[in-house]
């Protein structure tokens, strides 16, 4: 499938508005494909959960893989159809022993040393859920029928149920 690229005339009248000389057509219109599939903020969730008997802060943030998956999200939801790959399932996840949620100034102290655990939160979540004999997880938290998210972080607590801590 070839990449989606806007019509000519759009970046033309793009160009217009962004003050851009005739002969940048090219850049304009990577500009413009740029503006178009992406996703302009990096998102994150932070839950305090305890993973191998110790307290900590599973950090889990968008990838490019998850602005893909939000931009092909965007499309189904204007078209009315169900998302069953939520663009959170492609945060990658990781975890900070040790450190409490709001205590971010720590995130960067040598004594809470980050690890990816997982670069999927979708995989990551499924062999959580499996360990806890936690069926249809994903036909919960992943099916969205409107919107754009269901709380992924009720996805998380549940995968870590009896283990999660609030300090």
């Amino acid at each position: 499938m070839a990449a989606w690229q806007p019509a000519d005339d759009d970046v033309r009248a793009m160009m217009l508005r962004w003050g851009m000389p005739d002969d940048a057509f090219a850049l304009a219109q990577a500009w413009y494909v740029n503006l178009a599939t992406s996703s302009y903020f990096t998102k994150a969730l932070m839950v305090p959960v305890m993973y191998n008997g110790e307290r900590g802060v599973l950090l889990a943030v968008s990838t490019a893989q998850s602005n893909q998956a939000f931009q092909r999200s965007v499309l189904a939801n204007q078209q009315g159809e169900t998302i069953t790959e939520p663009e959170w399932w492609y945060f990658q996840v990781w975890w900070y022993p040790g450190l409490a949620l709001l205590n971010f100034s720590g995130i960067t102290d040598s004594r809470y040393q980050g690890a990816v655990l997982s670069d999927k939160l979708g995989e990551l979540l499924g062999s959580m859920c499996d360990q806890r004999r936690i069926p249809n997880w994903r036909e919960k938290y992943c099916r969205l029928d409107h919107g754009m998210y269901r709380d992924v972080q009720k996805a998380t607590i549940t995968a870590t149920t009896n283990t999660t801590s609030y300090y």
